[in-house]
């Protein structure tokens, strides 16, 4: 997530600027190196020893002059466009942790001010993330607004007598697939297993990444028989998708209900976690709601 805001530090233009500007103060001691080479051409060291190495001389001092010249607009612009960039990266929301600038200490002033403003954004990006009901990676809900969700929703089954489901479903050996397929492979899976979930997700059910192979769904109104129809047909897409480098993955699921499993939202948790276990243990793919 970046910022609204534009840094204008040294932009392209005014660097050119800057290096036409030496080319231009430049011109006079290229001038003296073409004309005393070409006076130099005219002398012979036999003739004027001595006229031939004052030539010689004012085109070296005529080089290094502008050599040195062209090497200190340099070394002042490259910092510069240093902090330009950034303060780019600000903008757009990245860190700056390794930007070092010496000798110069207005620009290293600048830069702690910079870093400043870049760790403010950061902690503030935090702080917004956990404020935030979303899941940056799947666009579904996350674990603390799931468990809250679960706890009204189980308040609202009571109060109108009626049933409530949660389904815990794990993503079986994540791990062994992201060491084969590397860590954006895993990325693209849990997204495409996160859409899957989203095609059977009704008006009021909600679901939710609470875990990096985990995802939780609430099932307002839903008994565990209508629950374990939408698991299976879940299940079912997920082993039918082609992952990574044409890889399938299974799911193993735990169902709890309200208020069969208890009657708060810790309770149909911890029973969902307990009947993922015994699911696995049983069978990788598996779907455990009683037990």
């Amino acid at each position: 997530m970046g910022f609204p805001v534009q840094f204008k530090i040294m932009p392209q233009q005014a660097m050119r600027k800057l290096y036409i500007a030496f080319c231009l103060m430049s011109l006079l001691p290229v001038f003296a190196f073409v004309y005393v080479v070409f006076v130099a051409g005219r002398l012979s060291y036999e003739e004027n020893p001595a006229g031939f190495c004052a030539a010689i001389t004012v085109c070296v001092i005529a080089f290094v002059l502008s050599f040195l010249g062209y090497r200190t607009i340099r070394d002042v612009a490259a910092p510069i466009d240093r902090v330009r960039a950034a303060a780019k990266s600000i903008a757009d929301g990245e860190g700056i942790e390794d930007l070092q600038i010496r000798g110069c200490d207005e620009l290293e002033e600048l830069v702690g001010t910079l870093k400043r403003i870049s760790q403010n954004a950061h902690d503030l990006l935090t702080k917004v993330d956990c404020l935030s009901p979303k899941d940056k990676l799947t666009d579904l809900y996350n674990a603390v607004y799931i468990r809250e969700r679960l706890a009204e929703e189980i308040q609202r089954a009571i109060h109108f007598q009626r049933p409530c489901a949660f389904a815990l479903i794990k993503v079986d050996q994540m791990d062994a697939f992201v060491m084969r397929n590397g860590k954006a492979a895993g990325e693209e899976a849990l997204k495409a297993i996160a859409k899957i979930i989203g095609k059977y997700l009704g008006e009021f059910d909600r679901a939710a990444h609470i875990a990096v192979d985990e995802f939780g769904i609430i099932f307002p109104d839903k008994n565990k028989k209508k629950t374990i129809e939408v698991i299976e047909l879940i299940q079912s897409d997920v082993l039918a998708f082609k992952f990574g480098k044409n890889e399938t993955l299974t799911t193993t699921c735990g169902i709890s209900e309200n208020p069969l499993d208890g009657v708060q939202a810790q309770n149909l948790f911890e029973k969902a976690v307990s009947r993922v276990a015994k699911a696995a243990a049983r069978a990788p793919g598996s779907l455990e709601a009683f037990a």
